[in-house]
């Protein structure tokens, strides 16, 4: 310092930004993902885009409006984008993508309960119809990674997923598979974005030492979301790194109520999820193996969304009630669940899989956790393959519209569409009712109040069995600088740079 100012910070010439992630899919295409909004923001653009609270604000949309009895929502996009190729980007390429989606059932088919379709109104104005009232459309609107037209019908999905093309600044230079994923700002400027990195680079590591070890040497700049234990906050902390934190994940021991069904399960009866809701002490779980990150919860919602309840309370501590219920539903020296638990390390930390399996066998329940691979999992969720979950199995998760329609589209009487015998995960039709209902419902403190009791009942019914909300943490090196997530779930790089 001279003259006590001090020195003015250099910003890094290259701007190249490596960022360290816990997995990666083999293609960008929409057909992969919904929820890889920090891969897919570089390469695509969507109709809307979160600021802070899921404050919905103009993307490739400049404005939206309700129309035809609140069924159907019209967009109305901006004149000035274009696609790599040269050729404009339309309503055309909006209602096909859109279309596509549904028809193919891409990830992002989640986020939109209730649409029939989509209609090129003219170049520049999509509509997008709903067979009922639908608010959440624009919040769901910022999943839709748009298309083009012209080039997926050239190459056809399997082209597509080889060689993605987006309206995006950047453009893709290479994704492998479980590997990396490398962007380069394009030469053409972007109609409203003006990103600063000039590549971004995704690298797997999946040891957290080494990802923080990457960070104290300079070879990684952020680990994104790296499921850290509380020794390892620790540590990163007094290595001077940056912790951004945000609780917004639920995280939660499910019953898959048709699977159970299916195989006449023991978890079929209430006894015995309620023994195992009594049995899991998730307040040491949040403080020894989470590090204090954690807050326990009473429902499966993300804190201040319209899905959680305050006044739904944690299930207490109390392996002795547990013992007394399992007795009561015929098995006082316990049981096996033949099939495991499956669990999955990209939503969870291991050791709270390991303390769940030992609380279980403290009250007499033996069972195996199942590694499964995020993509897997992944397909159970939305019932594809017909791969049938265990009796158990542990799923973190976050609110990423404000609506948890994500939730509905998967959850429910008859869901997820398209999922063979067993894949129902729960049905009450009081649920589906609510749910559908707040959905649809213009009023903000009705809706609110149709999900709040919709998650009561959930959490009464115990096919899900509501833990903690763990916080999304991200680890920054101390040279960055620009990166502050408005939405925990939905952001981008554009703003993020290094200084030297």
């Amino acid at each position: 310092m001279t003259g006590g100012v001090a020195p003015a910070e250099v910003r890094d010439e290259q701007q190249i930004l490596r960022l360290a992630v816990g997995q990666l899919t083999g293609t960008l295409s929409p057909q992969a993902s919904a929820s890889s909004v920090e891969l897919y923001w570089n390469l695509y653009d969507n109709l809307t885009q979160f600021g802070p609270n899921f404050e919905v604000r103009p993307s490739l949309a400049d404005r939206w409006e309700l129309r035809d009895q609140n069924r159907t929502w019209r967009f109305t996009l901006k004149q000035s984008v274009i696609w790599p190729d040269g050729k404009p980007l339309t309503a055309q390429d909006v209602a096909f993508t859109f279309n596509e989606m549904l028809k193919s059932n891409w990830p992002a088919r989640s986020y939109f309960a209730f649409a029939t379709g989509a209609t090129a109104v003219d170049d520049w104005t999509v509509d997008i119809l709903s067979s009922q009232p639908d608010m959440s459309v624009p919040n769901g609107a910022t999943r839709l990674w748009v298309v083009p037209k012209h080039y997926y019908e050239h190459v056809g999905a399997d082209g597509f997923r080889a060689r993605p093309m987006g309206s995006g600044p950047y453009e893709l230079v290479e994704v492998r598979d479980n590997d990396v994923a490398r962007f380069r700002k394009r030469s053409q400027p972007h109609a409203f974005r003006t990103p600063i990195p000039n590549e971004i680079i995704f690298k797997v590591i999946v040891d957290n030492s080494q990802k923080l070890n990457g960070l104290k040497t300079g070879e990684i700049d952020i680990a994104l979301q790296p499921n850290l234990s509380g020794a390892q906050i620790e540590q990163a902390r007094a290595a001077g790194l940056t912790l951004i934190s945000s609780p917004s994940a639920p995280y939660a021991v499910i019953i898959p109520q048709g699977a159970v069904e299916l195989r006449n399960s023991p978890l079929r009866d209430k006894r015995v999820r309620m023994a195992i809701a009594y049995a899991i002490d998730w307040n040491a779980i949040a403080t020894k193996i989470l590090g204090g990150t954690a807050i326990v919860s009473g429902n499966f919602a993300t804190p201040g969304s319209l899905y959680w309840a305050p006044d739904a309370r944690p299930w207490p501590y109390d392996p002795a009630r547990a013992k007394q219920l399992l007795a009561e539903a015929g098995y006082p020296n316990g049981f096996r669940i033949e099939t495991g638990m499956d669990t999955t390390a990209a939503q969870g930390i291991p050791d709270t899989v390991l303390a769940i399996q030992g609380y279980l066998r403290d009250i007499g329940i033996q069972v195996e956790i199942n590694p499964v691979e995020f993509g897997i999992i992944r397909d159970k969720f939305y019932g594809r393959n017909n791969q049938l979950w265990s009796d158990l199995y542990t799923y973190g998760t976050a609110d990423a519209t404000g609506f948890f329609q994500n939730l509905r589209i998967n959850v429910g009487c008859g869901r997820p569409i398209g999922g063979g015998p067993g894949s129902e995960q729960y049905c009450n039709p009081e649920w589906d009712r609510l749910f559908d209902s707040s959905l649809s419902e213009p009023d903000p403190a009705r809706r609110a109040e149709l999900m709040r009791r919709a998650a009561r009942l959930m959490r009464e019914d115990l096919y899900v069995i509501p833990g903690v909300v763990q916080s999304i943490i991200h680890v920054l090196s101390p040279k960055v600088r620009g990166f502050a997530p408005e939405n925990p779930t939905a952001f981008t790089f554009d703003r993020v740079y290094k200084v030297q």
